[in-house]
């Protein structure tokens, strides 16, 4: 039995689109990136990196106070990459939702109906392929419409303070917020 010319397009479709999410770029993080730090002790927090010295990580929010995290206490990190939609996914559980729902539809009807005028395969591939369709679109609407945080984990050992001589001379305190991944 061949796939129908519906559901291959909807294939078709999903396919060209879920080449369409770019790749997280590989850059570093800095003073006024979103973060989310989960540490012992505390719930996983999330928040404007503001400051980080030897002992103290500090988050703050849009007109809130300052969070200052301890350090050695940090068990991950994570910078936000931006928001995303889901049509990708809203396309394939769409689809894949409404071709399953359209196909046993079709089974259900032509059983409790016993037409001998089309066979179980044939109203299986001609309801597949209209659930599919519907499905696509709910899920194209949906998938679109939603979007959620990407977030890239920071290895902790790159999350250094360095204390001790300066350029000329001086000696100072040396922050190293520039994580590169």
């Amino acid at each position: 039995m061949r796939c129908p010319k519906p559901i291959q397009g909807a294939l078709i479709l999903a396919f060209l689109v879920s080449f369409n999410s770019p790749i997280p770029a590989q850059e570093p993080v800095r003073t006024g990136d979103r973060i989310r730090v989960t540490a012992q002790g505390i719930k996983r927090t999330t928040g404007t990196l503001r400051a980080v010295d030897q002992r103290l990580v500090m988050l703050g929010g849009s007109g809130s106070p300052a969070i200052q995290i301890p350090r050695d206490s940090i068990t991950k990190l994570e910078v936000s990459r931006g928001k995303r939609s889901n049509i990708t996914a809203g396309i394939l559980v769409g689809t894949g939702a409404g071709l399953l729902l359209g196909a046993a539809f079709a089974v259900l009807a032509v059983d409790a109906g016993g037409s001998s005028e089309i066979s179980n395969q044939e109203a299986a591939a001609i309801f597949a392929a209209l659930g599919g369709s519907a499905g696509l679109l709910i899920g194209t609407i949906v998938g679109a419409s939603t979007k959620t945080e990407r977030w890239q984990e920071i290895p902790l050992d790159r999350l250094r303070v360095t204390v001790g001589p300066q350029p000329h001379g001086r000696f100072g305190v040396k922050i190293d917020v520039r994580l590169s991944i």
